[in-house]
């Protein structure tokens, strides 16, 4: 799939591929059900320029745009089970009726800082697995479980943790989670205050 578009109305009993050549374009897909996954290779990060997930059901979505970053608008009664996050990424919910995006796992990037970005998301659990990355959690996001298992994870924003599991050290928070447990011999993460 590729340049501005829209889908409506539609059952995918297979894979949906948003491929790299939409580039910085727009994908909106309305009332769309995928059974299988949904790769998300492409799409534009300005408010004009995205993937729009309205009324959109997927169990797993895989964001890997080459170049640049991605945002994925999700709205109404959108119901994502699992996000897997390997480039950089912005996540918005909207006017939400459904779930939204449920984990997110971030993951096996080829960048050395990874930068996902959640505004007004509110996730059960997001799971860190790529080191050097920077998660920007703004005032509106909640957070029900974050476990980081990467080196030299920041954890920016003031959106809501309610239970951090650090399980390697050098993480840093710019908000204290509600409640933080340790793995053994991990360092108790620093909170630094925004600049």
């Amino acid at each position: 799939m590729s340049g501005d578009i829209v889908l409506r109305n539609m059952i995918i009993n297979g894979n949906l591929t948003i491929d790299e050549v939409v580039n910085d374009g727009n994908v909106t897909l309305d009332s769309v059900t995928v059974k299988g996954n949904t790769y998300v290779n492409g799409g534009g990060a300005s408010n004009m320029d995205s993937v729009n997930c309205m009324n959109f059901t997927a169990a797993d979505v895989y964001v890997a745009k080459p170049d640049g970053a991605v945002k994925i608008v999700a709205s109404g009664n959108s119901i994502v089970k699992k996000v897997m996050v390997s480039s950089e990424t912005i996540m918005v919910e909207s006017a939400m009726t459904g779930t939204g995006f449920g984990t997110i796992q971030i993951q096996n990037s080829a960048v050395a800082s990874l930068q996902v970005s959640l505004m007004s998301v509110k996730a059960d659990s997001v799971q860190i697995n790529s080191s050097g990355t920077i998660l920007i959690s703004d005032v509106g996001s909640t957070i029900s479980t974050l476990t980081v298992d990467a080196a030299n994870t920041k954890i920016k924003g003031l959106g809501i943790i309610d239970l951090a599991k650090i399980k390697v050290s050098g993480t840093t928070f710019e908000k204290a989670p509600t409640k933080m447990t340790l793995s053994d011999g991990v360092a108790t993460p620093q909170i630094v205050a925004p600049k």
